[in-house]
């Protein structure tokens, strides 16, 4: 894919601003290379943006969930955005409660891609409390859920 060599790039760029390399780190997850592997874990070792560390965990998970799935006739149909688009991470089961996802997405201890993969359920519930839950969620510690937020 001709974009690859330009995300790589700008995701080693040190002098960009980190949310310019956090989407560049995201579009190499949508991607969903197994050659991109070997950079992003170098990124989520080595780079000094939160930002970017986190996007890297979030696509180096995404990527490994794309292989489990196997090919995309396998995904589920909570693996395809209803938006169609691709998301950052896999919504969690339709069958967890707003309740459930709202204690996950504001639960600072649980990794991002399980904090992510609440939003995205709550997004996709699209009812006034997932509404409310994904909006307390702006309190976030993670300026990388706040911007994947607003």
């Amino acid at each position: 894919m001709k974009a690859i060599p330009a995300l790589i790039s700008v995701l080693n760029d040190l002098y960009l601003h980190p949310v310019v390399r956090h989407e560049a780190a995201e579009a190499l997850s949508a991607i969903g290379s197994d050659g991109n592997i070997p950079l992003l874990k170098n990124s989520l070792d080595l780079d000094l943006a939160q930002e970017v560390r986190e996007t890297c965990e979030l696509a180096l998970q995404r990527i490994q969930h794309l292989k489990d799935a196997g090919n995309s006739d396998e995904l589920s149909a909570t693996d395809v955005s209803p938006f169609k688009f691709v998301d950052p991470a896999t919504p969690a089961a339709s069958c967890s409660s707003v309740d459930q996802l709202r204690k996950v997405l504001l639960d600072e201890e649980k990794g991002m891609y399980e904090r992510y993969a609440a939003l995205f359920a709550l997004r996709n519930d699209d009812g006034s409390e997932a509404v409310a839950a994904i909006i307390d969620s702006l309190g976030s510690k993670s300026a990388l859920l706040c911007h994947e937020v607003s």
